[in-house]
């Protein structure tokens, strides 16, 4: 199952994700030479050093999802 299917998004938006988050060297990948072709993506020391910020926002996203308390309006 491709990841874009796993999560709901589009593959151009996780590409371009996937893209930004490699220029930003938090991750890299490894292509293997098989068919289908098969990339993985893992964290780098630097994506690794921010694991435990991103935990801590991620529970804080999930306890406040539902709340107005950090709802936001944004403006484009």
């Amino acid at each position: 199952m491709s990841a874009s299917k796993n999560q709901n998004i589009s593959q151009k938006v996780l590409t371009d994700n996937l893209r930004e988050l490699e220029k930003a060297k938090l991750i890299k990948h490894k292509v293997y030479a098989e068919v289908p072709p098969k990339v993985e993506y893992s964290l780098t020391p630097l994506g690794k050093s921010l694991e435990s910020v991103l935990q801590s926002l991620s529970i804080c996203g999930e306890q406040y999802k539902d709340s107005d308390t950090l709802k936001a309006k944004i403006t484009i």
